[in-house]
């Protein structure tokens, strides 16, 4: 596999969810090293987190310390310095005993402005923005810092095919949705930020399962977030090879168009007659698969015509009989061959997978 020279970022801020930080550590995605340099951020938000071990498990924000005000902590996830200002837009507050207190200003928290950092340190190379959470299984693009129809990014369609493909490889199914017009606004998100002020096209918030619940949508049985975290990293296997497909399509699929190529005949004022040798029409097609080295065989066939197909209409000597020899070449069977983590998978998701994986790297749609 070629290395496109790019990378992708993922990470995790709020703490009341402890499935994100797992999926973040999921060690069986060695195969998409090949493809990009991973940026990976597991705990966004540290003191949150422990914080949540230890006293209280529903607690979403930093701990940072307000001054003049006896609460505690910033929305993480409402500080960032694209549309902030949370007395004008929704979704933020100004309260700092409120869980969505947005900060006295962007990036006033140690947790955004680290992120921020590298965001701007990488961000001519990084192709891919996540941000994970749970939790309610949706798959939300830009904007978010407002609920109108103006929110909604202008590319919108691409966003929605990519993250499609990530949804279709999962077993569990997401909304996919634009984060202020369809779900609910909230200025200040990472996703509007990197969008928006660091212009990278890719920029997704996942909700992670389940699809319902209150509390219980938080709060997730240790059982089940192994689970959760290996159908998920199906989906950003997907994400990641659709992304590759997304960026470099010249490079997966290479096409000649079929070409005929059948030489003018010189015709003089006594005989008419051909200069150039028996012409022959050739048509050839083929496609290449740079991801698992594969070429499909050249397909050509060659049709041989006489002299006497190419001359003009107008002169006097017509050949009693044309003649045209067909040469086909022999049929050969085509065995598809699938990436050995797409065999392991269980049936539906096999087959699934197998008709995503036929569309996106063989152009065989269905």
């Amino acid at each position: 596999m070629q290395n496109l020279s790019s990378s992708s970022t993922l990470d995790c801020m709020h703490e009341n969810g402890w499935a994100p930080p797992r999926l973040a550590m999921n060690e069986t995605n060695q195969d998409l090293l090949e493809l990009y340099d991973w940026y990976i951020l597991p705990l966004g938000n540290p003191d949150g987190y422990q914080y949540t071990r230890q006293f209280n498990r529903m607690w979403r924000k930093t701990r940072n310390q307000n001054p003049g005000n006896r609460c505690i902590g910033t929305d993480a996830n409402r500080n960032f310095g694209y549309k902030w200002n949370p007395g004008r837009f929704t979704g933020a507050s100004t309260n700092p005993c409120s869980n969505t207190y947005a900060g006295p200003k962007p990036f006033s928290v140690p947790e955004t402005r680290a992120i921020r950092d590298v965001l701007v340190k990488h961000q001519k190379n990084i192709k891919l923005y996540l941000s994970v959470h749970t939790y309610a299984q949706y798959f939300l693009y830009p904007y978010a810092w407002s609920s109108s129809q103006s929110a909604r990014a202008s590319d919108w369609r691409d966003l929605v095919r990519l993250a499609k493909v990530s949804s279709s490889a999962m077993y569990r199914r997401y909304k996919i949705l634009s984060a202020g017009p369809d779900f609910y606004a909230a200025a200040g998100m990472s996703i509007d930020y990197v969008k928006g002020s660091l212009n990278i096209k890719y920029s997704y918030l996942i909700e992670l399962p389940p699809a319902h619940g209150t509390f219980g949508g938080f709060v997730v049985s240790q059982k089940y977030i192994p689970s959760v975290a290996q159908d998920t990293c199906n989906g950003l296997r997907a994400l990641a090879y659709g992304l590759k497909s997304e960026l470099g399509k010249d490079a997966f699929c290479s096409v000649t168009k079929a070409e005929v190529t059948s030489p003018e005949p010189e015709v003089s004022s006594q005989e008419p007659r051909v200069t150039s040798p028996e012409p022959e029409m050739i048509i050839a097609a083929k496609t290449t698969s740079t991801n698992y080295r594969r070429t499909t065989n050249v397909v050509t066939t060659t049709v041989n015509a006489t002299k006497e197909d190419f001359m003009p209409e107008a002169t006097t000597v017509k050949p009693e009989t044309t003649t045209i020899k067909r040469q086909t070449a022999p049929i050969r069977v085509i065995y598809r061959i699938y990436p050995l983590w797409i065999l392991r998978m269980p049936e539906p998701v096999r087959t699934n997978y197998k008709k995503w994986y036929d569309c996106v790297y063989r152009r065989i749609c269905i």
